[in-house]
């Protein structure tokens, strides 16, 4: 199943409910190594148990709040990237509000000069708040940017890139000369392919190709046993951000039982071990190829 895009209208009418903001200060908080102590929130907040995991349900359901599943911080909650995002952005909007009549006058003055002026209006109107003289001064850089987002996801651009469509395979290898044998054997049976020795630039293609309704590549071929993240690691990340990737695995040792009990969703058939030879490995490509999600 994919993952299920948080709507930005269930996170602000999350985030609306005053109890939420200060829910998320105390889960901001707390340190990774300090022990949760749920009791001691729901006093603070004063909420009753049922209110208290209630509006954790609802934060869990927006994606703003997460809870570890790992045996040394079992059951704690915290805020996931996405819920530090919104928090953070509430701060801004507290900060702006505060400074609403700086920020009118800001106004006022754009309106009578011009734009290479804004920057000095800013600095002596603004003062010291950081924060604000830093939105504001570069709002024109990221109005430009997200107009070239716009352009770079309109769905005709997209339609003309997928149409004839032929299967686009992502490789994470970092012994180069197997990456260029593995790209070479799959190119030449015409096969759409990325190749990266670099697995931090393999994710970020990864992020960048991958929209809200469909996975870009069609397969991703990793290489088990890599330096500082390896292709578990990546696995788990690329899964994070779609369940409906495909994944075949490389590796020199006998890891297919292994990896079985790690992840249930992976068969024998998703592991191919090394040294292999053409055949086998496009015959294992193939078989992922055709079986469905």
């Amino acid at each position: 199943m994919q993952n299920k895009v948080p709507a930005i209208t269930n996170i602000y009418k999350a985030l609306s409910n005053p109890v939420v903001y200060t829910l998320l200060y105390n889960l901001v908080q707390y340190d990774e190594n300090e022990r949760y102590d749920s009791q001691a929130i729901r006093t603070k907040l004063n909420l009753t148990r049922k209110q208290y995991y209630k509006t954790l349900s609802k934060l869990l359901d927006t994606g703003l709040v997460k809870r570890s599943k790992t045996s040394k911080t079992n059951g704690k909650y915290s805020l996931t990237s996405l819920g530090k995002v919104f928090y953070y952005l509430q701060i801004i909007g507290e900060n702006a509000a505060n400074n609403h009549l700086k920020l009118k006058a800001v106004d006022s003055l754009y309106d009578e000069y011009p734009k290479e002026d804004r920057e000095k209006f800013i600095d002596v109107i603004i003062g010291d708040n950081h924060i604000l003289k830093d939105i504001l001064s570069t709002e024109d850089k990221y109005l430009e940017s997200t107009k070239a987002v716009k352009v770079r996801n309109h769905p005709k651009i997209d339609m003309i890139y997928h149409f004839g469509h032929k299967p686009k395979i992502l490789i994470v290898e970092d012994e180069i000369d197997i990456l260029f044998t593995y790209k070479s054997f799959l190119v030449n049976e015409g096969y759409f392919v990325d190749g990266y020795n670099n697995p931090y630039e393999a994710l970020r293609a990864f992020l960048e190709n991958t929209g809200e309704n469909s996975l870009y590549y069609d397969l991703v071929i990793l290489d088990i046993r890599m330096p500082e993240f390896n292709g578990l690691q990546i696995y788990q990340t690329f899964k994070a951000i779609d369940d409906n990737v495909k994944v075949l695995f490389v590796s020199a040792l006998d890891a297919a039982e292994e990896l079985v009990k790690i992840f249930p969703e992976i068969t024998p058939d998703n592991i191919v071990r090394k040294p292999i030879n053409q055949m086998q490995f496009l015959n294992a490509v193939r078989n992922l190829m055709t079986t469905p999600l």
